[in-house]
């Protein structure tokens, strides 16, 4: 053999070392993001009770009675005391400063809070209505979401990673490579936001009449976001 086809052999030997070299420890890194969109399977409402007195403990009674009024009536649709919780409770002295400054006393003033959850989501209106016609003298926000995340929050992540291969294949392909192993992997985020409905006060029309509110769960996004390191090639 020539040394000059030699000395070609090895400039060509040379150049791929070389780019061995340079293409050795080369990364990439992308973003990528799952959603999925679920029907909420929960539902939970803020039932707010108050009462006034000028006598504390009238005041007091007040308040428990139509507590107890509104927690008996909902068992009839298949709401249990484990659905039930308080979420608040205020109980105080209210005044009020007079023309010539003097302190009018106003009684005292107690409000308790009471969060009710279902799963059929038939009852939620009903379950306003009677609380209401009950006692209720306003609702709060009416939240959906989920019971159990965990089998959305795979499916997400699963989008996620299958995004971000994606778009490290597409610079990759640009860039004349391949995309290798995974090097490195960073979780950014994962959420799934529960649903608030709007709050609304309790009108004594709307007791008296007993009117059922027209609901509507629509659907919760269970998101996740990785950074993925690749490995080129």
């Amino acid at each position: 053999m020539s040394q000059l086809r030699l000395i070609r052999i090895a400039a060509l030997l040379l150049v791929f070392i070389s780019n061995l070299a340079a293409a050795a420890g080369q990364t990439i890194t992308v973003q990528g993001s799952g959603e999925i969109e679920i029907v909420p399977d929960v539902a939970a409402v803020t039932v707010e009770i108050r009462s006034r007195d000028k006598d504390p403990e009238k005041a007091q009674s007040k308040l428990v009675k139509s507590v107890q009024e509104i927690l008996g009536n909902l068992a009839e649709f298949g709401i249990k005391p484990t659905d039930m919780g308080s979420t608040s409770y205020q109980f105080k002295r209210e005044a009020r400063a007079g023309a010539d400054g003097d302190i009018i006393d106003l009684g005292y003033y107690a409000e308790s809070s009471v969060q009710i959850r279902t799963t059929d989501f038939s009852v939620l209106p009903k379950v306003i209505a009677v609380s209401v016609a009950s006692g209720a003298t306003s609702i709060g926000d009416i939240q959906y979401s989920l019971i159990d995340s965990s089998k959305y929050i795979d499916e997400a992540r699963s989008k996620a990673f299958s995004h971000a291969k994606v778009e490290a294949e597409k610079s990759a392909t640009a860039a004349g490579m391949k995309v290798g192993s995974i090097k490195s992997i960073s979780q950014i985020s994962t959420s799934w936001p529960e649903i608030n409905a709007r709050s609304f006060p309790a009108s004594a029309d709307f007791a008296l009449r007993k009117l059922e509110p027209i609901l509507n769960p629509g659907t919760i996004t269970v998101s996740f976001s990785v950074v993925v390191e690749y490995e080129l090639k």
